[in-house]
């Protein structure tokens, strides 16, 4: 059995179309200005759920304040320590799904320029805690004085989404800082003082964002803008790639953004010269790029495979990803292992060249609901993508 360790491997950066971070199971807010990829910007939108709100009795309380309760779910990428600025605004367009069905990153609503609030704080994703906002007097004793006469604009989530259509969280895209996940149950909170008892007790109605047992589907997305630039600019249509020869040697993979690494195999068919050739084993092993990951924007464990043509159209999912093997004692050395050998034995077997390749992907969890990233190497002296072919020649 003989061994090729052969660069004849191409990697390109390409977009998967079509991110539905409606159905990702949280919201994502925040900004950052990476090295590579550029800025990024995260804004939820979001109605409330309405249909469970509290009878008040207005003899016997008072209003407080309002306010909009954020639940950290533990996500965060990159730096936490840098304070991050909100924005809350009020939607003025009502939050639906377009043509496609689906809440999209690139979907966008109308907002009022005025903020409810806005709030500077440093963020703890990893503690069991919760960040509140408190919101303008104006809308939360209007709210409260609605409550309190049980206004047909709080009698259904129809009539309230009428009347609140829902709210944009808008983060500051002057000062780099972490992306950050909070949970469905995150609320907003109308807080009032119960003067019935002694002594005077603070109370709260709530409307959650996504409520269990709701008859009514609260809506929610979170847009994801990434900066105009040479990336973005080359990949107008889900049929760009860009080469990493216009990277400097690298290739991205960021979810939200859709950025995903096509893996092409050129000269591959050159391989049917050797005559009565037998593939035992075809591994890829890729290099992320040093520098490029720590504790706060970790590697993911496994890379998903994914078979396009072409077009970058998906036809067939790979049964096998990309596994992580650490580099534990010096932290350089990671790489991604990929067993490729059915694909090498179907190019090899196929009589008429194509251009199918591989999609290094993450997982659709993370790919609607994050933005990791993860910068493969192409190109370079020690870290260059290799393709390990074991093969045997067979006796006539």
């Amino acid at each position: 059995m003989s061994v090729v360790d052969s660069a004849t491997v191409s990697l390109s950066t390409i977009k998967v179309e079509s991110i539905l971070t409606g159905n990702a199971g949280r919201i994502l807010v925040g900004y950052h200005d990476d090295e590579e990829l550029g800025s990024v910007s995260a804004t939820p939108f979001f109605q409330f759920d309405a249909s469970d709100i509290d009878v008040i009795d207005e003899a016997t309380t008072a209003f407080d304040y309002a306010a909009l309760v954020l639940y950290y779910d533990g996500y965060s990428f990159y730096d936490t320590t840098a304070s991050t600025t909100l924005a809350v605004h009020q939607v003025t367009e009502t939050i639906e799904p377009g043509e496609t069905g689906y809440l999209l990153a690139t979907d966008y609503f109308s907002f009022e320029q005025d903020p409810l609030s806005t709030v500077t704080f440093s963020p703890k994703p990893n503690r069991d805690d919760s960040l509140e906002i408190v919101l303008s007097d104006h809308l939360g004793l209007d709210l409260y004085t609605k409550i309190i006469t049980g206004d047909s604009k709080v009698s259904s989530n129809e009539e309230f989404r009428k009347y609140i259509k829902g709210m944009a969280l808008v983060p500051d895209n002057t000062s780099s800082g972490s992306i950050m996940g909070f949970t469905l149950k995150s609320e907003l909170r109308v807080y009032y003082r119960d003067k019935s008892v002694t002594p005077v007790k603070q109370k709260f109605v709530s409307m959650p964002i996504s409520a269990d047992n709701t008859t009514s589907v609260a809506y929610y997305f979170t847009n994801i803008t990434p900066a105009k630039n040479l990336i973005t600019e080359s990949l107008a249509t889900g049929e760009s790639r860009l080469s990493s020869d216009s990277t400097s040697g690298m290739s991205f993979i960021q979810s939200g953004t859709g950025l995903a690494i096509r893996v092409d195999f050129p000269h591959l068919q050159t391989l049917k010269s050797v005559e009565n050739m037998y593939i035992v084993k075809a591994q890829l092993q890729l290099f992320p790029v040093r520098k490029s990951f720590d504790g706060t924007m970790p590697l993911p464990a496994t890379l998903y495979v994914d078979q396009v043509d072409k077009r970058n159209d998906f036809y067939q999912q790979s049964s096998t990803g990309a596994v992580l093997v650490e580099d534990v004692s010096l932290g350089r050395d990671s790489y991604y292992l990929l067993d490729v050998t059915a694909f090498v034995k179907e190019k090899l077997a196929t009589e008429e060249f194509n251009e199918n390749a591989l999609v290094l992907i993450q997982s659709d969890a993370d790919l609607v609901g994050t933005l990791n990233r993860v910068f493969l190497h192409a190109r370079s002296y020690d870290y260059a993508t290799k393709l390990y072919l074991y093969y045997a020649t067979l006796n006539n």
